[in-house]
């Protein structure tokens, strides 16, 4: 509901129907908040956001989970703050989270943060940075985890960009891209499609750059995520020669 192509708005919708009907526990009320949160930030609601995020952390803590309590900061605030805009926060949530998760012995989860990781350092100007994190997200997921696979191949194709390995950069793009449109998940296939922008800007391809982040747009506009289709916007005009 919140990966897919459902607006924002509907999907909320749903989830108060849904509530009414549940019985309620620690582990269902856990569930709703998070979601909520998600639905929250990626349109623009930042502080609403935050107040689930730690109501959904305040019940981690009383039941002393600590595995779902370490992904708060990497797969959650890292998030949030990249839909802000707000590039050094999201990265030092990203490398809080990563360094919880693998610290608890987790490689899975952890792979997802690192590609979020990738971006955030992305934004920073840190390519080599960026690029190893890439890989990390690439090679330390499952080969069936797509999220990881998506963010780490689209960062990693960026950062190789950035250094000048465009050989190598714009076919690992369009691979991306691909594998992110054989699911139905409307944001990711959004950032693939802007990472492929940024590849294909890079060459001096700028009319296929602008329809790639046009269509970026057009996903996210159409998912109701505003702050993420303002941050998409942000980056198709970097991208325009001046």
């Amino acid at each position: 509901m919140f990966f897919g192509p459902a607006p924002a708005s509907e999907a909320e919708a749903r989830i108060d129907a849904w509530e009414a009907t549940l019985q309620r526990s620690p582990t269902v009320e856990a569930a709703l908040l998070r979601t909520r949160a998600r639905l929250a930030w990626i349109q623009g609601r930042f502080d609403e956001s935050l107040a689930w995020l730690e109501a959904w952390a305040g019940i981690e803590r009383e039941l002393g989970r600590k595995a779902r309590l370490s992904a708060l900061e990497g797969h959650y605030v890292g998030p949030l703050e990249m839909a802000r805009g707000r590039y050094p926060e999201a990265a030092r949530a990203f490398r809080t989270g990563f360094d919880a998760q693998r610290a608890l012995g987790d490689v899975g989860y952890s792979s997802t943060v690192a590609g979020g990781l990738a971006h955030a350092v992305i934004e920073l100007g840190e390519y080599e940075e960026a690029e190893r994190y890439g890989r990390i997200a690439l090679e330390g997921s499952a080969e069936d985890d797509v999220e990881p696979k998506i963010a780490g191949g689209g960062a990693l194709a960026v950062a190789l960009a950035q250094q000048g390995r465009l050989d190598e950069a714009e076919p690992l793009a369009r691979r991306t891209v691909e594998l992110a449109r054989r699911t139905d998940y409307t944001m990711t296939q959004a950032a693939a499609l802007i990472d492929l922008a940024r590849v294909l800007a890079a060459r001096g391809a700028h009319e296929e750059a602008d329809a790639a982040a046009a269509e970026a747009i057009d996903l996210l506009e159409r998912k109701e995520a505003w702050a993420l289709a303002a941050r998409a916007r942000e980056a198709a005009e970097a991208l325009r020669p001046s």
